[in-house]
């Protein structure tokens, strides 16, 4: 379901088959090149300690509403098909699948072999009962709005599902990622609501042994049952923090192992002893959003949002602020997404050529003051170009990007008050559409999806708060979701992506770099855009090293 995410930043659906930039993601250690010993390969044994931050109510994958809890449930619970690391769909519990001819009809049929973490077998009765409980209201599943496009489904036998769709959606099987859930274990009972909440077998490479909620944590310990690679690991410790300072204090006392930083923490981190750092892609980007009310002038004319984009120098932006942990975007798929186009213009900082546009576009230097002016058409007034820019508190990145934006326009003649408020007072100014601009990010799923922030449709109802309208990106936004055509698609998004990059609704900025701190002991992290959990069964420790000395000397 679409969601603020109190993070500040707005959740949201678009990108699939995302490349990893640079080799080995960029990442970086700030120790010396592992020696060619026997000792540097994966052992088994040893434990980790993680923290997540909030409250964790639940780990049923149908039923997790933060983040926190949908780290620990992808954990515990498998889907049918999963994200590889360049978050291509692949099969996970299910060996294959058809879809056809109309794209209505999707048939899976299951690995032989998964089991829950008891022994008992993985067949689509768990299947139909998990989108069985998706389905019904007394549930309140969280995921139930991704498959509002779903008629029906049902088992054709112990290892065949079939689903029908309403209408043929390319997306449809990224949203099978969703965890599937035991029907064994509620056979003939009337299902409680609290049962679904405190559900803890699985069928992952970590079962839970232990929630304490006392202590607040969660401990996991390997599976052995598991389908795939047994975890190197014995016990995964999840230990809940109130927020993200907590966890970086826990962090340098040494009570977790691994914890998520921000870019000006880095140098921080990176010159602690026994740290090394690992630098990851991100699945979301920052923009400015301009308002396109017809009743706000300011930015009605395309000539005025262009100059802007040429009026900040984002190169510096990701120079000293950034310090070049980071990508300049053009667009809303992402540079590396099989998806973007790599012909748009760039924007590059061009103040000569910004001052060009806004004269063209009827804007008029006054040396008296040094401000740009103009007669606004709606009240036959003159005005002078000012607009209040709102950027949420919480974040300093934002603030100090703001304050360059501000100093690179002011001297086009472009006035811009910084207003920082609290989250909670930004998310109301979006929601009433009242604001000039406002510094936003969408975070990305798997699929290039460009209707919900900019299908006219969705002005009103939806998520296109700047309220931005274009017929060719409407008719293009629809046909990318109905075609099942990769190559059709990708030339559908090529030519939305050129409509917006010229029209620029949004004035984009930045995707930047994700980073981790993790104790020095810990291997085999490999962290990708869609979690830095990836492949944690290949996460070993020297702890595990420690105990084959031991093991082997006895």
């Amino acid at each position: 379901m679409k969601r603020f995410n109190v993070i500040v930043i707005l959740v949201l659906i678009m990108i699939s088959n995302l490349l990893l930039y640079g080799c080995d993601i960029n990442n970086f250690s700030n120790e010396e090149e592992p020696k060619e010993n026997i000792e540097e390969q994966p052992v088994d044994g040893g434990r980790i300690v993680l923290g997540i931050e909030g409250n964790i109510n639940t780990i049923n994958p149908i039923l997790v509403s933060q983040e926190g809890e949908e780290k620990i449930s992808n954990i515990v619970f498998k889907g049918l098909v999963k994200l590889d690391k360049e978050l291509n769909v692949v099969p996970d519990l299910a060996e294959s699948w058809a879809v056809s001819d109309d794209g209505l009809e999707w048939t899976f049929l299951l690995k032989d072999g998964p089991k829950w973490s008891d022994g008992s077998p993985i067949t689509s009765k768990d299947v139909v009962f998990t989108f069985n409980q998706i389905f019904d209201k007394k549930s309140d599943s969280s995921v139930s709005q991704k498959f509002q496009n779903l008629a029906s489904f049902k088992a054709l036998d112990d290892s065949r599902i079939v689903f029908k769709l309403f209408q043929p959606d390319a997306f449809f099987l990224n949203e099978l990622t969703v965890g599937i859930i035991p029907f064994h274990i509620f056979e003939g009972e009337e299902i409680e609501v609290e049962e679904l909440k405190t559900l803890k077998l699985g069928n992952g490479p970590f079962k839970v042994s232990k929630w304490d909620t006392v202590l607040k944590e969660i401990i996991l310990e390997k599976n052995e049952k598991y389908y795939d690679k047994i975890p190197y690991i014995d016990e995964i410790v999840f230990k809940i923090f109130p927020d993200k300072e907590s966890q970086k204090s826990a962090f340098k006392a040494g009570e977790i192992d691994v914890v998520e930083i921000e870019n000006e923490d880095s140098l921080l981190y990176q010159h602690m002893d026994n740290v090394k750092i690992y630098r990851f892609p991100n699945m979301y980007y920052e923009f400015i959003a301009l308002n396109l009310k017809k009743n706000i002038f300011l930015f009605q004319d395309i000539r005025v949002r262009q100059a802007l984009l040429y009026g900040i120098d984002r190169d510096k932006i990701q120079k000293d602020i950034l310090s070049n942990k980071g990508i300049i975007v053009n667009s809303p798929v992402l540079p590396y997404s099989w998806a973007y186009n790599g012909n748009l213009e760039s924007y590059p900082y061009d103040p000569k050529k910004a001052l060009l546009l806004l004269q063209e576009a009827g804007w008029e230097f006054s040396e008296a003051d040094g401000f740009l002016y103009n007669i606004n058409p709606n009240t036959g007034r003159k005005i002078k170009f000012e607009f209040k820019l709102i950027v949420n508190e919480e974040n300093n990145t934002r603030i100090q990007v703001a304050e360059l934006i501000k100093q690179n326009l002011k001297e086009l003649g472009i006035g811009v008050e910084v207003i920082s408020k609290p989250w909670d007072e930004v998310k109301k100014h979006i929601e009433k559409k009242d604001f000039d601009a406002v510094f936003l990010a969408w975070k990305l799923d798997m699929t290039p999806d460009i209707q919900f922030a900019f299908h006219s449709n969705e002005i009103n109802k939806g998520y296109n708060f700047v309220s931005y309208s274009n017929p060719d990106i409407d008719e293009i936004s629809l046909a990318v979701r109905r075609t099942m055509d990769l190559k059709e698609r990708k030339e559908l998004l090529f030519k939305g992506q050129k409509i917006i990059n010229n029209e620029l609704p949004y004035l984009f900025l930045y995707t930047k770099d994700r980073i981790l701190a993790v104790k020095s002991q810990i291997n085999g992290i490999s962290p990708g855009p869609n979690s830095f959990f990836e492949d944690i069964e290949y996460w070993w420790t020297t702890e595990g090293l420690e105990k084959t000395k031991k093991d082997t000397a006895g």
